[in-house]
């Protein structure tokens, strides 16, 4: 029988250590990475829940209207306010696919979210002229293909889509209060 000396002992444990520290460097790593997705996650939905909240100031809900409404008349100061929360609406969907590249995210969340909400915040003409105005000084390839996504949620988007909206809504209030539909 061949014994082990004290010094092939404390080499074995020594290795034996190693591959425990790093089995725990990777479950930490794994948890750090988990945490990371949930602050991503969380700081995203509370940016989206701020551009919302700042479209019930009735002032940027007022410019918002007439750029689905009445964009020729808009100021300066008016599209500024639009530009400002376009801009915003854009950089959330983008943090949301780079967050998907990124394995944040399922494959095809921040596409479906796309579909979704671009016939929305880009329906109206103002905003689709907005959109090909922004577009146009994208040339990186990452923001290109991202851009391509929201051209495709764009396609079939008529550029009348908020104003009916906002029609529709106030066609249904007056049959209500006149006494029509219930």
């Amino acid at each position: 029988m061949k014994k082990i000396d004290v010094g092939q002992m404390l080499t074995l444990l020594a290795n034996f250590g190693v591959i425990v520290g790093l089995l725990l460097l990777v479950y930490e790593l794994n948890q750090a990475r988990e945490f990371a997705k949930i602050e991503f996650l969380s700081s995203n939905r509370l940016a989206f829940q701020e551009i919302e909240r700042d479209m019930m100031n009735p002032d940027i809900a007022a410019v918002w209207v007439k750029a689905a409404v009445d964009p020729d008349s808009m100021s300066n100061s008016e599209v500024r306010v639009m530009d400002a929360f376009l801009i915003n609406i854009y950089n959330h969907w983008q943090q949301q696919w780079v967050l998907e590249q990124e394995g944040f995210l399922k494959s095809g969340e921040s596409q479906a979210v796309l579909m979704t909400d671009v016939p929305f915040y880009f329906g109206s003409t103002f905003a689709q002229v907005w959109w090909e105005a922004l577009k146009s000084t994208h040339d990186q390839p990452g923001t290109l293909e991202f851009d391509a996504l929201i051209d495709k949620a764009l396609a079939d988007t008529d550029p009348s889509a908020n104003r009916q909206y906002i029609e529709r809504i106030q066609q249904r209030v007056r049959e209500r209060v006149s006494g029509g539909k219930e």
